[in-house]
Order: structure tokens, then sequence, then C-alpha cells
């Protein structure tokens, strides 16, 4: 759509991101914030403000950070139905999800 209404040079197509290879499949693995790429106490940063944005919101969810084919933060935040959100609790998938 953008080259069609900009026409500006050819847009490369997407491609997958390059991760950790295990068999046939790509995988993420965990990692440090520094194997990421990420600054030191990243991951305990991110755990912060998804923790604030829990207390102030009152919606669970789950957060998935990763880069560089490591997961750096995987958690989940919040009750639904007076029982702890987990990373198993099923949820409802919208339109916010689309960036996944």
């Amino acid at each position: 759509m953008k080259q069609k209404l900009y026409q500006p040079d050819p847009v490369e197509p997407l491609q997958c991101p390059i991760g950790v290879f295990k068999g046939s499949a790509r995988e993420l693995i965990f990692g440090t914030d520094e194997e990421a790429g990420f600054s030191p106490g990243a991951a305990l940063a991110i755990d912060e403000v998804c923790k604030a944005w829990w207390q102030s919101s009152g919606e669970p969810f789950s957060a998935c950070v990763t880069k560089a084919g490591k997961i750096i933060h995987l958690r989940s935040y919040g009750d639904r139905d007076g029982k702890p959100v987990t990373l198993a609790t099923k949820t409802p998938i919208a339109s916010i999800t689309k960036l996944l």
C-alpha cells in the first residue's frame, strides 16, 4: 500500500527474524538482557512498568519481550474471575495482538 500511495523505491518483503535454530523449527530461548542487546536491568525495568500498568488499569495481561532470538521477559500480571492470570490462562486475542 505504501508503495502504491507514495511510489517510493520498491518495498522489501517482510523477513522472518533470524533466531536460534533447533532442528527444523525456529525457536526463541531465554537469555540475558545483554545477550539480547538490551542494557543491563532492562528486564527488571520492563517488569516494573508492567506491574504499574496492571495496578493502574486493573486489566490482566501477559507480556513477552524478545530480541535477537532471546526472551528477556515472560510473565503474566493480574487476576481474572478471582484467580491469578498465568501464562497458561486462556484469554481472548483482539486487535492489540496484531503486532505478534
